[in-house]
């Protein structure tokens, strides 16, 4: 979800498209795990992943893709069902990290910068204390 804000920057007030992650709260609780959560009225609902776009954008069948994502799911499941460390990465877009009971959602800058348009607005950002990562390739 993106929502936009607008903060304090060395050029005055801008308003800037924020990304933020939301972890399901019954996976939360269930697991116990902490993670700073910001709720945005009208921003509660989830969406069926577009199983078909995925798979034509990675030359599989609808069913693979669907197949290949609830397969991910119950890995992921698994280990944090055992406490163990988990990075998972979303290409182009940013790094969710779970160590021990802690959540953090970690962004990549040009990912940002997209999102913002700018170095500027990048800053800006990055003034309000977000999380971000440098994007390797």
């Amino acid at each position: 979800m993106v929502v936009r804000e607008r903060v304090v920057s060395q050029k005055g007030l801008v308003t800037v498209e924020r990304p933020l992650f939301h972890l399901a709260k019954a996976l939360a609780q269930d697991h116990d795990l902490q993670y700073d959560s910001i709720d945005v009225a009208g921003h509660d609902q989830y969406q069926q992943l577009p199983y078909a776009q995925i798979a034509s954008e990675n030359g599989i069948s609808a069913d693979a893709a669907q197949l290949c994502v609830e397969r991910t799911v119950c890995l992921f499941s698994a280990c944090i069902e055992k406490r163990r460390n988990v990075a998972f990465i979303w290409r182009d877009v940013g790094m969710l990290l779970i160590e021990g009971k802690r959540v953090q959602m970690k962004f990549y800058e040009d990912f940002l910068e997209k999102l913002n348009g700018t170095a500027d607005m990048l800053q800006a950002l990055l003034g309000v204390g977000f999380a971000f990562s440098q994007h390797y390739l």
